[in-house]
Parts: C-alpha cells; sequence; structure tokens
C-alpha cells in the first residue's frame, strides 16, 4: 500500500467566498452540515438549451419533473430549479463553432493535451486563464456526450429519404425528384415508400415518386414536404425540419445516412476524413446539430469563389459550406455499400471539442437544476456535457494526505430511497453500490492525477458504507462523508451521526429546500439545522447565505434529534 511518507501536501482549492467559508469551519470543528442546492452557483444563462426526450427546453421554461437528456444517452428527471439572478456570464467557445454560456464559477470536466490527456475538474475562471499557453496552443478539450435516445417519432417520410430528398432532390418542380447512380439508394428508397407509389427513372440519373395509378390528387409526398416547409426550395434554402432532428438514435442515423449517402465523401486513403458539402448555410447548421446529437462533431469551412466549368468557361457560383465530420465508431457514416466499406473505425482522435476562446457576455439573468441521476451531469447547448461537484470530497482528501492520523474516507449515501434495502437491488453488493458512488469518484479523479501515488493511496483508503450496512460500525481516525442527506430519515442520519468516535470528523451535505423523494419521514434538513444550530461546536454552512459556526456532541446531537 502506498504510504502517506512519500505523499506531497494536497491543498483545496476553493473557488468562491462560501466555499472559503466552508473549508474553514471545516477546519475548526468536528462535525460540519453542507447545506445548498447541487450546483450552487454554477449556473447557465435562462435562453441556454436544455435537451430533453421529445427536443429542447429553454433553461426558463424547465420546471420540477422535466426529463432532461444525460451524458450515457439516457434522461433523468430535474428535482430543483434554482434562480441565480443577474450575473456576469463568460461565453466558452468551441473549435468547432458551437459555445455554452455560463457563470464564472461553472465546473468543467476538460482534458489537456499538453499533460498527457489527463482530466480535472475546473471552473470557467481557470478556463478564462488558461485555455491559451504560453505557446499559442488550445490545450484544453472536453468529451462529447454518448449518442442521445430521444423519443422515436412518427414519420411519413422515412428519415433517409429525408436526407436523400434533401441531398440529391429537387424541390421545386412539379414532381418530387432526386437524383443517384446508385441501385443500392434505390433500393432503400423503393423499401421506404407507400405501396400505392414507386419510383419512375427518367434518363440516367433522375428518378421521380410518383402513384402507381393516377388518380389525380396530390402526390402525398409533395404534400408532406410542404407542410415540412422544404417544397419549393432551393438548394440554398434547405433545411432538417427540427422534428427529424430529435428522433430517436436509429432515425437519426437513417437521416444521416441519407444526407452523407447524397452529398457526403470519405478519404480512400484513410478512411476516416469523412465531408459533407452543402450552398446553404442553415443546412449545414443543423448537419453539426445532427451529429453533435450522435455524439460526434463538425467543423465547417466556408469556400468563397466556388465555379463550375461550362463550355469550357468558368462560371461562379455560390460559396460552398464544407463539413468535415467525425463520429463515435458506433455510428456509421453511409447505407451505400460503396461507401460504408471505406469508413474505418478510430483508434485516436475521437470526437473532442477544443476550447478556443472565452468572451464576457456582460450581465445576465441565470439558472442552474439539479439531475436525479448519480453524476448530475445534463446536456445544454450543442449537446455540449457541464459538470458538477462537492467540497466535501477535497476537504476528506486533503485531511487523508496531510494529517498522518486519518486512516481513511468513509463515504455513504441514501441509496434509491430512504430506508430501502440494498437486498432488493439487483447484482451483487458492489453492483448494487457503485452507480450510486460513481459521482464520488468522478469528483476524486478530477483532483488528482490517476498516474500518481497520491491517487493509488486515496483510491485504497475509501471505504463505502451503504447506510443499511452501517449499525453496528464504529469509525475511527476517519472523514466520514454523507451526501444527499435530504433524501434519508431522521433514523437514519441519527445512526451516521453516532457512528464516529475521537479523531474522525462528519460533513453532512444536502439540500434543505427539496428533497428527491416524496415520503412522509424524509428529513426536513431545515428543521435540523434549527435544532442543531445552538449546540456548542457544530459547523453549519448555508450556501449563499451567512454561515453559523458552532460544535457538537454525539449525545446531544441524538437527544436534539429526538421525535
Amino acid at each position: 500500500m502506498t504510504t502517506k511518507r512519500k505523499q506531497k501536501k494536497f491543498r483545496v482549492h476553493y473557488k468562491n467566498t462560501p466555499q472559503k467559508m466552508a473549508y474553514n469551519a471545516y477546519q475548526q470543528h468536528d462535525v460540519l452540515f453542507l447545506l445548498g442546492p447541487a450546483g450552487t452557483g454554477k449556473a447557465l444563462t435562462m435562453d441556454s438549451r436544455i435537451y430533453t426526450p421529445d427536443g429542447y427546453k429553454l433553461m426558463r421554461n424547465i420546471k420540477v419533473g422535466d426529463l432532461v437528456c444525460i451524458p450515457d444517452g439516457n434522461a433523468a428527471p430535474v428535482v430543483g430549479v434554482y434562480p441565480q439572478g443577474a450575473k456576469e456570464i463568460f461565453r466558452i467557445e468551441f473549435n468547432d463553432g458551437t459555445h455554452v454560456d455560463c457563470c464564472k464559477e461553472h465546473l468543467w470536466q476538460v482534458g489537456n493535451i499538453c499533460n498527457g490527456w489527463k482530466k480535472r475538474v475546473v471552473t470557467t475562471e481557470y478556463i478564462i486563464e488558461n485555455y491559451r499557453n504560453k505557446h499559442g496552443r488550445h490545450p484544453l478539450y472536453v468529451e462529447m456526450t454518448k449518442p442521445v435516445n430521444h423519443t422515436r417519432k412518427e414519420f411519413f417520410i422515412d428519415p433517409y429519404l429525408l436526407g436523400i430528398l434533401i441531398s440529391e432532390g429537387s424541390l421545386t418542380n412539379s414532381n418530387v425528384v432526386f437524383s443517384t447512380a446508385d441501385e443500392a439508394v434505390l433500393g432503400r428508397v423503393g423499401s421506404t415508400i407507400c405501396e400505392d407509389y414507386t419510383v419512375k427513372t427518367n434518363g440516367r440519373y433522375d428518378h421521380r415518386i410518383v402513384k402507381k395509378e393516377h388518380s389525380g390528387k396530390v402526390n402525398v409526398y409533395k404534400r408532406e414536404l410542404k407542410a415540412l416547409g422544404l417544397w419549393g426550395k432551393k438548394s440554398y434554402d434547405k433545411h432538417i425540419p427540427e422534428e427529424y432532428l430529435h428522433g430517436s438514435i436509429d432515425q437519426r442515423i437513417a437521416l444521416l445516412n441519407g444526407l452523407l449517402d447524397g452529398d457526403g465523401t470519405i478519404d480512400k486513403r484513410n478512411g476516416r476524413h469523412i465531408e459533407f458539402t452543402t450552398v446553404s448555410e442553415e443546412l449545414a447548421k443543423d448537419l453539426k446539430l445532427l451529429v453533435n446529437s450522435l455524439g460526434g462533431t463538425v467543423r465547417t469551412r466556408i469556400k468563397n469563389n466556388c465555379f463550375y466549368r461550362k463550355d469550357g468557361k468558368k462560371v461562379l457560383c455560390r460559396k460552398a459550406f464544407r463539413c468535415n465530420v467525425i463520429l463515435p465508431n458506433e455510428v456509421g457514416a453511409f447505407y451505400l455499400p460503396r461507401k460504408a466499406r471505406l469508413q474505418k473505425a478510430r483508434q485516436k482522435y475521437f470526437p473532442k471539442r477544443y476550447i478556443h476562446n472565452v468572451v464576457s457576455m456582460g450581465i445576465k439573468e441565470a439558472q442552474c437544476i439539479s439531475v436525479d441521476s448519480p453524476d448530475r451531469l445534463y446536456l445544454t447547448d450543442n449537446y455540449t456535457v457541464t459538470h458538477n461537484t462537492h467540497c466535501a470530497v477535497s476537504f476528506a482528501i486533503e485531511d487523508l494526505i496531510n494529517d498522518p492520523e486519518k486512516k481513511k474516507i468513509v463515504l455513504t449515501r441514501p441509496i434509491v430511497e430512504a430506508g430501502e434495502s440494498l437486498g432488493y437491488l439487483p447484482g451483487d453488493f458492489h453492483e448494487k453500490v457503485n452507480p450510486h458512488m460513481m459521482p464520488f469518484f468522478d469528483i476524486i479523479d478530477g483532483l488528482i492525477d490517476k498516474e500518481t501515488d497520491q491517487y493509488r493511496f486515496v483510491q485504497e483508503s475509501i471505504e463505502i458504507v451503504p447506510l443499511a450496512y452501517m449499525r453496528g460500525r464504529t469509525f475511527n481516525d476517519a472523514v466520514c462523508i454523507f451526501d444527499e442527506a435530504q433524501n434519508a430519515t431522521y433514523m437514519q442520519l441519527k445512526l451516521f451521526l453516532s457512528r464516529f468516535q475521537e479523531g474522525s470528523k462528519l460533513i453532512i451535505t444536502g439540500d434543505p429546500l427539496q428533497s428527491d423523494l416524496a415520503h412522509k419521514e424524509t428529513i426536513d434538513l431545515v428543521n435540523v439545522v434549527h435544532r442543531l444550530e445552538k449546540l456548542k461546536g457544530i459547523g453549519i454552512i448555508q450556501f449563499k447565505k451567512d454561515s453559523i459556526i458552532r460544535h457538537p456532541l454525539v449525545g446531544e446531537i441524538l437527544e436534539s434529534l429526538e421525535e
């Protein structure tokens, strides 16, 4: 086991005045309550897009109970909405042309190409100071989301067919026409249209979608394209209808396949350089959003002075938007076999967003939300992943590394619902517990370099003790953290507070204004604070409010919490 004698000192770097107050309170007391909503101060603007299974909502319209998309591709309910008032807002600009507007305290999990791609959790303030290094490079990046599971939609026009019509279709004639020389595309299109319609070929490359028998009625595909706002659009006016951008994963991949089978290319030499070209700026933006939702990135270059030759002469035409597409390996770019077989899996240079610039946007109204998922993360503008963390873990790590008397960190939190036994959860002990404890390990990964002795020592010194297994235990010379206390019962909190002896410290975190559970026995943290604040020796920090610092004994705590 790694010993403390080999460790260099670890120091907590607090980001604002409330965190400094909490750090000082922890140094002075044996029991510390850290109260405040998850993500306190880590706010986005009211106009930020928050993605849901059915599309997106503006931050200003998010309500408790709404489902929002999270980075593993699934969705989780919002359990708290916390207006932050007017704050200075900074725009984080990425190399793919996307951006996120957030406050100075907002947290990000970033990697750095100049330190072996290692990741850490940093504030916007850190990014402002370090997004460009002394050599003029931009070393900081954020990872992309997994493909997002939007709800499957009922579309009259199949997504693949729509992709072909957008990329290769002529939507200004009397007929629904598209061009292709590939039998595979014709076969796929033919399999998606209604039984009473067929594909008829005019000449060598042009094809019409028409009724098998003339009826005199309007072509239903023409009618649907009108409803989608596409009929009559020339190549420079085309776009992807918004509802198609929020279809299921397979629907969005089919749409992407149709677009790239039509106007996409792939480098035959390396099988990874994929490009889509269009003269529609709106379509280029929509393609980027589509690829972002599948976990990929798009960098767009504008080519001016475009031309084609007619009768040996140059004819100038519109500027072109050349979209360089990078996709995760699980997403196939093409359906067309002659293109699909060229695509090779990436071994490096996976989709990432590099931080290119930071700009102050002035004072704006802002808001943060709390999401009921293990890591509390959700997706905002352009499917960008942001991060959250806890002061408690950094306090515990500093004490463990720097104090020779501290032997371990004990972690616990209510699992699934207050009072439920782990025996009813699936899997063995570790499978039951690990998903609920992952936020702790994410925080540790962001605070300490994984390649160091410090990291190994901290990992070896952590003990996870679910509440259901805590009875009968006593913790000596430990830092014990009780997370998400608002989801516990009085009996569970009293059990935790009676487990420590000399040489140990306790940290209890939670949001006194909300519980994730509708349970009559769930603890009322406001009442707990009111009953404990008069005891000498207890530390209570209410983020964004004045701190109250005193101190407890185990017996007095239990007496104060008696029903």
